[in-house]
């Protein structure tokens, strides 16, 4: 039987918390609150060298175009990601790009 999803995403999402003023009228920086997050997904590699632009308008070779169902959460460019079959690392980097498609959500490693 073929599976459309065999492995899995892994990564840790850190939401800013925003600094206030205490009653002192000291400032205070909350610390973030982590969450992770694990995804099933397929990683494909990247065999023909194709590139995808940076911020900085020069072209960047991925390694992983991983495919997701689409109802998935939005990766945010720049984190780092793990990629895990059957249990164990096979892949890791960071994130380039993210898209959300008619049929399925991609990321660029």
């Amino acid at each position: 039987m073929i599976v459309q999803y065999p492995h899995i995403l892994r990564f840790t999402i850190v939401t800013d918390a925003v600094p206030y003023e205490d009653s002192n009228g000291d400032t205070v920086i909350p610390v973030g609150t982590a969450g992770v997050f694990e995804i099933k997904c397929r990683f494909e590699t990247n065999s023909k060298g194709s590139t995808i632009p940076s911020n900085d308008g020069e072209n960047v070779i991925y390694s992983w175009m991983i495919y997701m169902p689409l109802n998935q959460i939005d990766i945010p460019k720049r984190i780092d990601v793990v990629g895990l079959n059957k249990g164990v690392e096979f892949a890791k980097g960071t994130v380039l790009n993210f898209s959300r498609d008619q049929l399925n959500a991609r990321a660029w490693v």
